[in-house]
């Protein structure tokens, strides 16, 4: 099986509210729009996509009409310290600041208007502890 695309389908109790979001600060626009379902492409890179959907959607299986938890989506940005500095210009709250993870990631992290969390991250050198963990031939992100 070869895998073509990925793209994660995100619930929401605001669509529209989810969808504004990701466009204001992400540059995203919409490439269908319907009753409680959207798909969400990156204006600057067309592999970068995002759905959203409603939580009580009919095809959201009804076992998944909750809230749900414990996910980060990750964003890669090109200038992390100007895109952070661009979302608390327009008025949401960044935090922790932007810092370098021994990981190999500069990054920052946001809460989108639902409370999910979205880390804004670039790779960045690891620290000797994490570098013999990296693959040598990894795609940058």
């Amino acid at each position: 099986m070869k895998t073509t695309r990925c793209c994660s389908a995100l619930l929401s109790t605001d669509v529209p509210a989810a969808a504004a979001f990701y466009r204001a600060s992400f540059q995203f626009a919409a490439l269908f729009t319907s009753d409680g379902s959207l798909h969400l492409q990156s204006t600057e890179d067309s592999s970068a996509n995002r759905a959203i959907e409603a939580q009580d959607y009919p095809s959201v299986p009804a076992l998944a009409r909750h809230r749900t938890g414990g996910a980060i989506l990750n964003f890669a940005v090109s200038d992390p310290q100007g895109h952070r500095h661009r979302l608390i210009a327009h008025g949401l709250q960044v935090t922790p600041p932007l810092h370098d993870e021994d990981l190999g990631q500069r990054h920052f992290i946001v809460a989108a208007p639902d409370g999910r969390l979205v880390d804004g991250t670039r790779p960045a050198p690891p620290g000797a502890k994490f570098a013999a963990h990296c693959a040598a031939d990894a795609p940058p992100e």
